[in-house]
């Protein structure tokens, strides 16, 4: 009876332990749950610390305008560091309210540098341009368009872009991109390689912050055309090329698939470039082309040299065909082949032999043909999801002067020029009218030249920047390599003189007293303080009027302009300027609060006396 009694009580305690015993079993767990959770909780710290002692940024793409109250939204020009620790210019920060209007039809265009309009300004883009054709297409609804364009983007970045445009409620999503599938950010050839995880980790502020601390890449080290390649002679056999086309069908559907579910309708366009005006780089004789055959080329090629500086593009055509059968698959002289073709009026044959050059070319900048076949299949499988392909290379074909792109539309290797963005929106707002929303095109809607410049707010001045800059483009590495980089400097450099040539006098003293970055980065801004220096008030009141209407996230145009309206004596407008500064996307620096505050103090006094 003891023992059974000693059992039980055996038993009893076995499942009701003393105090003592139970606490310290779960102060175990517990120190195993801080041991789980304290890494997570000091990340979740760290972070907050940064961002109450604002360090980083806020990298989302869609973001509220604090400065405006509720329901303005804008897409975030720093979206952009959660890819690349440097400012890579865009997307374009223009106001749009959510929720959505009924009334409004909201596209957003998504791409690189040809998007975001480089090396004009995003606001003289073609997705503007877009905007103004299609507000006469569709009569009774507020067409806007927004520019999610950001330079040196590949299509790996751009599905994150597309996947957080959804919070911007676009009726319509448009792509184009392909052209930094090698060099751009995440592309396969480049110093600055992206996956999910690293975005991830860049969307934190104590991520932006590490890797800005321990990277060892400089931005100011040069241009990113010259610092991101690693590997600038790219065959078209060689694997990385097949692993940009992989690349690019794979981030093209999950982009389209994105799109499906969300039942957004998405235009993904080919891309297109400059044929004519762009030659490629020297490309080395293949290893199956003998000593002998070589030689042979070579003397071929000298031949036709001297046949085209006699304009003898007929003999040269000849040697030039012979040179490539003996060597074939060399992109210059299949360049220079083409440039006789095109001088002796054979369009389709030379269209033909520059399209096999770009894509010979080891300098692979320009996307190659095959980008063209894989965004049509993407867009062919996700046709019953509204899924659509707009192939823009017979367009670009039929306007070319001579049935070839160049710089008749474009400024360098693939950024277009005013007609080149132009073109691009008509045919893409012809695409929209009649494949999207199953509407009749009226082709007599559609502005005039003269007009559109007017809307944008285009100057002379504008054009003039662009065209140095892509002079400037040109001049430096790879490019300055190109079998026929000479030539093309000496045309965008006399283009230049001759739009300079074609400023007054006052103009050209304005425009040439900027600084190069500012004429970069706000020319319309520089322009009108270069004239309020000079007194010359209404002059300058025009330029800060045009950088309102284009840029009105912006606070600097309403600022300045306020300033000239009040040395001009009429108050009531200054007042009026500088409250639209107060509200605008973008806020003003601190020396522009204190210009501002200044005015506003002595209007005051001025009121009172």
């Amino acid at each position: 009876m003891r023992r059974r009694n000693q059992s039980l009580t055996l038993q009893r305690s076995a499942a009701n332990p003393p105090s003592g015993e139970g606490g310290s079993h779960r102060r175990v767990w517990v120190l195993r749950a801080v041991a789980v959770l304290f890494p997570f909780c000091a990340v979740a710290l760290a972070n907050a610390v940064l961002y109450w002692t604002d360090i980083g940024v806020d990298t989302s793409l869609v973001v509220s305008n604090d400065r405006v109250g509720n329901g303005v939204f804008y897409l975030n020009p720093n979206c952009d560091l959660a890819y690349c620790q440097q400012d890579l210019r865009g997307p374009e920060p223009r106001a749009f309210e959510l929720p959505k209007r009924p009334e409004t039809y909201r596209i957003l265009v998504v791409g690189a540098s040809s998007v975001q309009g480089y090396p004009y300004p995003s606001e003289l883009a073609f997705p503007r341009h877009m905007q103004l054709i299609l507000s006469r297409q569709i009569p009774g609804r507020d067409v806007e368009v927004l520019n999610a364009g950001v330079v040196g983007l590949s299509t790996t970045p751009l599905v994150d872009i597309v996947r957080q445009s959804i919070d911007a409620s676009p009726d319509l999503i448009v792509l184009y991109a392909g052209h930094n599938e090698f060099y751009g950010v995440g592309g396969v050839a480049t110093k600055a390689p992206l996956t999910r995880l690293g975005i991830r980790f860049r969307r934190f502020r104590l991520g932006q912050w590490l890797t800005d601390c321990f990277s060892s890449d400089d931005p100011a080290s040069g241009e990113l055309i010259i610092r991101l390649p690693t590997d600038v002679a790219i065959p078209i056999h060689s694997e990385l090329v097949a692993r940009a086309e992989a690349q690019y069908e794979k981030n093209l559907s999950e982009i389209a698939g994105i799109c499906s579910r969300n039942k957004i309708p998405l235009l993904i366009c080919s891309v297109v470039s400059n044929l004519r005006d762009h030659s490629p780089l020297p490309s080395p004789y293949p290893p199956s082309v003998g000593p002998a055959d070589r030689e042979r080329a070579e003397e071929l090629e000298a031949q036709a040299s001297d046949a085209i500086s006699q304009m003898q593009y007929t003999e040269a055509i000849e040697l030039l065909a012979a040179a490539a059968h003996l060597a074939p698959n060399r992109a210059e002289t299949l360049y220079w082949l083409a440039q006789c073709l095109d001088q002796a009026g054979r369009k389709d044959e030379a269209r033909r032999y520059f399209t096999r050059a770009r894509d010979l070319d080891g300098f692979r900048y320009r996307a190659p043909s095959s980008f063209q076949r894989i965004a049509r299949e993407v867009a062919s499988k996700g046709q019953d999801a509204g899924i659509q392909f707009v192939d823009l290379v017979p367009g670009f074909v039929r306007a070319s002067e001579r049935g070839v792109p160049g710089h008749d539309l474009f400024l360098e290797h693939v950024h277009f020029n005013l007609e080149g963005h132009w073109l691009v929106a008509r045919m893409l707002a012809k695409a929209i009218v009649e494949r999207i929303r199953g509407d009749a095109w009226n082709e007599s809607a559609i502005p005039t030249a003269e007009e559109r410049d007017l809307w944008l707010g285009v100057t002379k001045e504008d054009r003039i920047v662009a065209t140095k800059l892509a002079t400037f483009l040109l001049e430096g590495p790879p490019f300055d390599k190109s079998v026929d980089s000479k030539r093309q400097r000496q045309s965008l450099a006399a283009k230049t003189e001759g739009l300079l040539n074609g400023l007054f006098r006052e103009e050209r003293e304005a425009f040439e007293s900027l600084a190069p970055k500012t004429k970069i980065d706000d020319l319309l801004d520089g322009l009108g303080r270069a004239h309020l220096s000079k007194g010359e008030l209404e002059c300058a009141l025009a330029y800060f009027a045009l950088g309102g209407w284009r840029r009105p996230w912006m606070p600097n145009s309403f600022v300045f302009a306020a300033i000239a309206h009040h040395l001009l004596g009429h108050d009531k407008e200054a007042v009026e300027e500088a409250e639209r500064s107060f509200h605008t996307p973008m806020p003003e620096t601190e020396s522009l609060r204190i210009e501002r505050n200044a005015l506003l103090h002595e209007m005051r006094l001025m009121a009172g006396r």
